[in-house]
């Protein structure tokens, strides 16, 4: 539903539209750099195959906010678990890229100890705390069509005279984060909604 909604057309939706985009946004392959398939090495992630459906990928980081991964230790295999006055920054972001359908997801988690600075708030008399980044962790995977989704989709596209079938470049970026993913989340989910 997600992937639906944020691949739509900005200038509104028509069913068949819709179902359009969703199929060519879900079936996009997680792809390294080097045109060879990625994967996760994250936990709750790495049972995806190499070459896994953005969809998958989707549903898996669903499934891991629903089941309580909050911190960097949660999913990064070299991160110590908050305590002692540190706590996890997380942040999920998933981009689509648009006309030629593409996605990226980027996961971050920055574990932050947070200390009294010494100073006291002059509206409230409390003391000021700064923050300190003690450790950074992040991935990203990128996610492209396949060769044959991709000469499916150049096909729908209109042949100008001379440049042939062409993705238009006029180029859009939709983003959608941790916020959106943790409330569904916690639709399929005990604990309590954010």
């Amino acid at each position: 539903m997600i992937l639906a909604v944020a691949a739509t057309p900005l200038s509104g939706p028509g069913v068949k539209e819709t179902a359009v985009h969703y199929e060519r946004y879900a079936r996009l392959a997680a792809t390294a750099l080097s045109g060879d398939w990625a994967s996760w090495p994250l936990k709750h992630l790495d049972k995806l195959a190499a070459g896994h459906a953005l969809q998958e990928a989707i549903a898996a980081i669903i499934v891991a906010l629903g089941e309580g991964a909050a911190q960097a230790a949660d999913l990064f295999a070299d991160a110590t678990p908050d305590a002692n006055g540190i706590a996890t920054h997380l942040s999920i972001d998933v981009e689509l890229g648009a006309p030629m359908p593409s996605a990226a997801i980027s996961i971050q988690a920055r574990q932050l100890r947070y200390y009294e600075s010494g100073r006291i708030n002059r509206d409230d008399g409390l003391p000021i705390f700064d923050e300190e980044c003690v450790a950074r962790f992040e991935y990203r995977v990128e996610y492209r069509q396949t060769f044959d989704e991709a000469e499916k989709y150049l096909e729908t596209l209109p042949l100008h005279p001379i440049a042939g079938r062409r993705s238009p470049d006029l180029r859009q970026t939709r983003t959608f984060t941790i916020a959106t993913l943790a409330h569904v989340a916690a639709l399929f989910s005990d604990r309590v909604k954010l």
